[in-house]
């Protein structure tokens, strides 16, 4: 198929529509697209493409010869290795799903102020989520390709060159995602 419909490669700079932090590290030959957002103390790799109306958080790093697709959301402190392709509307590091119920019956939030570390040639398919933990790390480690509208909840680690269908949701907690190449990060 790459030689009947080679992929589309996008040239090289940064659109005058995007806003890049000064204390951001851009590298060479990346490609940003309008409406990008890029935060302070950011890296970018080498080779980089960020598709439109993107959004990368204070801290993260995206790793060389990344591929981020149109409304990515790559939250603070994040990290993505090289060559990750994530596909649209996609968020990594958003807050896992934490409560504390209170004395009255009420339930008073966690605080979600760990990381997600995406290792090398992962591909994470359209509108999935990868949360953050508490404490800790989510990792998915390199090699794993996940489906479109997948759940990958706080504190869960995925195997290497594990492959997740779509519609999985593994959740976070004691025993997360075990028999799935999955395991809970203790």
């Amino acid at each position: 198929m790459g030689l009947l419909a080679p992929e589309f490669e996008p040239p090289a700079g940064i659109h005058p529509l995007t806003s890049i932090a000064a204390s951001a590290t851009i590298g060479e030959n990346a490609s940003i697209a309008a409406f990008v957002s890029i935060e302070d103390d950011v890296t970018i790799g080498r080779d980089v493409v960020i598709g439109p109306h993107a959004s990368i958080g204070r801290g993260a790093t995206v790793g060389d010869g990344c591929r981020l697709h149109a409304r990515v959301s790559i939250r603070q402190r994040s990290v993505l290795g090289r060559r990750v392709i994530v596909q649209d509307g996609v968020v990594i590091g958003g807050d896992g799903y934490g409560f504390a119920k209170r004395e009255d019956g009420t339930y008073e939030k966690i605080p979600q102020r760990g990381i997600v570390v995406i290792e090398d040639d992962v591909e994470i398919g359209a509108n999935s989520t990868v949360d953050r933990p508490a404490v800790g790390e989510t990792r998915i480690l390199a090699g794993a390709k996940i489906d479109n509208l997948v759940q990958v909840a706080h504190g869960v680690r995925v195997g290497r060159n594990t492959l997740l269908c779509a519609q999985v949701g593994i959740a976070g907690g004691e025993g997360g995602g075990q028999g799935l190449g999955v395991k809970r990060e203790t």
